[in-house]
């Protein structure tokens, strides 16, 4: 049976480009600090220059690849201040996140949350890391996602987008 989004925003080419790109340098196909060519991309990828380079600004604005005149597209290389960083603006916006959701009394989502909690716990104990990364996903989530501030989560979500760089690296 094939499940069809209703109401999904069509993606452009260059979104398309930028979310293929985005997974290979997540999943460590491209690895860190390796030159994104354009002449060997837009021939594997069959496309012109214009929008493989919007794909790369799109990139550039998340902050996984960089751009220098001349010298080209390289994916951001990893480091241990960057992780250190990140983790604490992940923390920050984490208890930020629940003191919001104290004051709005958000008992249902702590609940909620607890079951996230329990489940990532099982995967772990299982040794199921896929399960594990997943269900930890969702209950980070469903930490910012308390606060009910769209402004909170739209910021988490970038940082959410670093920390993963990192979290694959670890977990392979």
């Amino acid at each position: 049976m094939v499940v069809v989004r209703r109401f999904a925003k069509p993606r452009t080419l260059v979104e398309e480009v930028a979310a293929h790109l985005r997974e290979r340098i997540l999943d460590g196909t491209i690895s860190p600090g390796e030159r994104l060519y354009e002449l060997r991309l837009t021939r594997e990828l069959a496309l012109s220059r214009s929008p493989l380079r919007e794909a790369f600004r799109m990139l550039a604005t998340e902050g996984l690849v960089t751009i220098s005149p001349r010298r080209g597209t390289a994916v951001r290389p990893i480091s241990i201040e960057e992780l250190r960083d990140v983790s604490e603006m992940r923390t920050l916006f984490e208890t930020f996140a629940l003191a919001r959701a104290a004051q709005r009394g958000a008992g249902d989502q702590v609940e909620h949350m607890r079951g996230l909690l329990a489940e990532a716990r099982g995967a772990l104990a299982r040794r199921n890391v896929e399960a594990w990364y997943e269900s930890s996903q969702r209950f980070h989530d469903a930490i910012i996602d308390s606060a009910g501030n769209a402004q909170l989560k739209s910021l988490y979500d970038f940082i959410k987008l670093s920390m993963r760089r990192y979290q694959l690296l670890v977990i392979g």
